[in-house]
């Protein structure tokens, strides 16, 4: 009979079981609610459905949310710690501007290039460089003792002492290659400046430098005389590559050079040979300047061709008789010697 009485229903129709199923959810307005007291439930729903409406779920901040944070803290804070250094490149790029000559926009383009290769040690040392300079009052002395004792300038002063600042960077410049040639490693020591200082000598004239006593130059001023009459005249463009040359020869090369203008063949013995070619006909004197020149040709190419005999043969000089045969058949090879039939003689 239990079984069958039927469970009593409140007004709404709803059974007291399901209804006492139901969880009971605090209203909106109320405060904390007992989330212990509710059983089927877990605590992150409970704190979920215990939440304001029209409020986003209160969450801890995340890892994420932090990095973001001290990312846009430190973006913020960034232009202000930087500012320092832009003021100094800022001031490092007007003072190098300074440097620039004004005037002639070539010549200002290749400065800023060059100062824009410039590593910071390099910028450096041209900025110790732009700022040395000579004491005027030792110029003065110097120039006025170099002078006899006259007055000097201001402008002549200044024009000394900007020389003087160029020649004593060739020679610091001559004494780094002078050093690394040595195979040696900076600083300078007196010897490199020496040996850079008798370079610079032999380069340039040393007259205008004044490092040579006077008979010294005397005898630079002969040498210099006499390699201008080895320069051919008439034509300005084989003058001038004369010039160039001999310039650039060594004290050797220029010791051979002055033997190989001085060498010549015997007049008279170079005059029975043309004659005895020619059946006994006399010979003009300009026929014998010209076979004498030419000859002095010829024996110059065999010798230098015996040279190269002598180098290719893992050979050193002096030349030998079988490096001048060897030349000698290269050259008939390549063409080079004329081709002289012999005579027979038993003919007339």
């Amino acid at each position: 009979m239990e079984r069958g009485r039927k469970r009593p229903r409140d007004h709404s129709g709803e059974s007291t079981r399901v209804r006492h199923r139901q969880p009971a959810v605090a209203p909106a307005g109320s405060g904390a609610s007992d989330t212990h007291a509710l059983s089927g439930h877990r605590p992150e729903e409970l704190k979920e459905a215990t939440e304001p409406q029209g409020q986003g779920p209160s969450r801890r901040p995340h890892g994420s949310d932090l990095q973001a944070g001290a990312s846009k803290e430190s973006l913020s804070s960034r232009p202000a710690a930087r500012r320092p250094r832009l003021k100094a490149q800022a001031a490092k790029e007007e003072k190098q501007e300074e440097w620039v000559p004004k005037g002639d926009p070539e010549e200002a383009l290749k400065m800023r290039v060059l100062l824009a290769s410039f590593s910071e040690e390099q910028l450096t040392r041209y900025e110790v460089y732009r700022r040395s300079a000579f004491p005027r009052a030792a110029v003065k002395s110097v120039v006025q003792s170099a002078a006899g004792g006259a007055p000097v300038e201001h402008n002549a002063l200044i024009a000394m002492a900007g020389m003087a600042k160029v020649f004593v960077g060739e020679v610091v410049e001559e004494a780094l290659d002078v050093c690394e040639s040595w195979g040696e490693r900076p600083p300078l020591q007196p010897k490199h400046l020496r040996e850079a200082v008798r370079r610079q000598v032999r380069a340039k004239s040393p007259r205008l430098l004044g490092l040579q006593p006077e008979g010294q130059g005397k005898e630079q001023a002969a040498k210099e005389e006499k390699q201008e009459q080895w320069v051919p005249k008439g034509d300005p463009e084989e003058a001038l590559k004369m010039r160039v040359l001999l310039a650039s020869f060594s004290e050797e090369q220029l010791t051979r050079y002055e033997v190989y203008r001085r060498s010549a063949f015997p007049r008279a013995a170079l005059k029975s040979v043309v004659q005895s070619a020619a059946g006994g006909a006399p010979v003009e004197h300009n026929a014998l300047i010209a076979m004498a020149g030419m000859a002095k040709v010829f024996v110059g190419e065999v010798v230098e061709e015996a040279l190269d005999v002598c180098e290719s043969w893992g050979e050193r000089p002096p030349l030998q008789p079988k490096h001048l045969r060897e030349a000698v058949r290269r050259l008939s090879a390549k063409g080079r010697v004329p081709r002289v039939r012999p005579r027979n003689a038993l003919l007339p």
